[in-house]
């Protein structure tokens, strides 16, 4: 939550709003309060959707088509206002921008990778990989009991939200926030299953919990990483060109470019001109640049463009060179 991305403020918040409608008995005040709050939920990250999914339909399965449209038609509308205010205040641009990075790259060939994709997430080596595995399986069996409630309508929403957009080769694992928090919450709601099938969801917590903290804590090369380690490796005042905002910004700077991937996509597309950046990187106007891959080694990447794109990345080798590694970054220096 502390950090500058979207991405878990949008997961905590339809968590929190979802259980404003965990009850037996669902009053209209709360479904309207939570159709408001999906609303700002999906204003702060556009893909934000599964919450009112998941509420929508279970809602509908107790029989209240009525709650379910009113929960819909809320967050629908505070959703539209929302986009419309962004549009007259952007001066027309926000339509423009995401009509071209709405697909996030997305082509034909990688319609269909969204589960490819989705599978390898899951299969990572992280503390997630021992509780996925039981919450499908708790989810499998809820179903044959009949006893699905608002959260495992969550967790399958979650699967089915994430599919396309993991099939666009912009996307990664933060889109998967909302899939691993439903599974945590599938696996801690109790319900009509033998004793041994608790047991052995706090068997998965004993042994994930103190992995996750390992990770948080002995990995800094993981988002973890502060300014401090950067500013060591830089010259004092240096200018940065960086592909993660949060690097100029944690060192008190503007950043040069806010978004790399949607920067690549707009210059394809032809709404931007990426020549002048390739330029001021020829002219070697920044004293580093802090990539989040190395550059000089394209095999190692599954997309050696993903960033800057092709320009600005050629001019990137043609004048600066890898000086060292600094946690998670990659740091160039200007050839001499």
């Amino acid at each position: 939550m502390t950090m500058p991305h979207a991405d878990a403020r949008a997961v905590v918040s339809s968590v929190l709003w979802l259980v404003l409608l965990d009850r037996d008995e669902v009053y209209r005040g709360r479904v309207v309060l939570a159709g408001l709050l999906f609303g700002l939920a999906f204003l702060t990250k556009f893909s934000a959707v599964t919450g009112p999914v998941a509420a929508g339909i279970w809602l509908l399965t107790r029989g209240g088509w009525r709650r379910t449209v009113t929960v819909v038609s809320v967050a629908g509308g505070v959703a539209i206002l929302g986009v419309a205010l962004a549009q007259l205040h952007s001066h027309g641009r926000m339509f423009e921008n995401f009509r071209s990075l709405a697909t996030g790259g997305m082509t034909a060939e990688s319609a269909g990778l969204g589960p490819t994709r989705l599978l390898l997430m899951m299969g990572r080596p992280t503390p997630f990989f021992l509780v996925w595995p039981l919450a499908l399986g708790r989810l499998i069996a809820r179903a044959r009991q009949r006893s699905w409630g608002l959260w495992e309508w969550y967790l399958l929403a979650s699967i089915g939200v994430a599919l396309p957009i993991l099939s666009s080769p912009g996307t990664e694992s933060n889109h998967l926030l909302e899939f691993q928090a439903a599974c945590v919450i599938v696996l801690a709601r109790r319900s009509d299953e033998p004793r041994w099938s608790a047991w052995l969801s706090q068997a998965v917590g004993l042994a994930a919990i103190p992995w996750a903290l390992w990770v948080l804590t002995a990995a800094p090369w993981r988002s973890t990483i502060d300014a401090s380690h950067l500013a060591a490796a830089l010259p004092p005042g240096a200018r940065v060109l960086a592909e993660d905002a949060c690097v100029p910004t944690g060192l008190g700077n503007r950043p040069v470019v806010l978004d790399p991937f949607s920067f690549r996509l707009l210059a394809e597309r032809g709404w931007i001109d990426d020549e002048p950046l390739a330029d001021r990187v020829r002219q070697q106007e920044f004293d580093a640049l802090v990539m989040l891959t190395r550059i000089d080694r394209p095999d190692e990447s599954l997309s050696p463009h993903f960033h800057f794109g092709p320009r600005v990345t050629a001019a990137m080798l043609a004048a600066y060179r890898y000086e060292k590694s600094v946690g998670q970054y990659h740091v160039y220096r200007r050839k001499r």
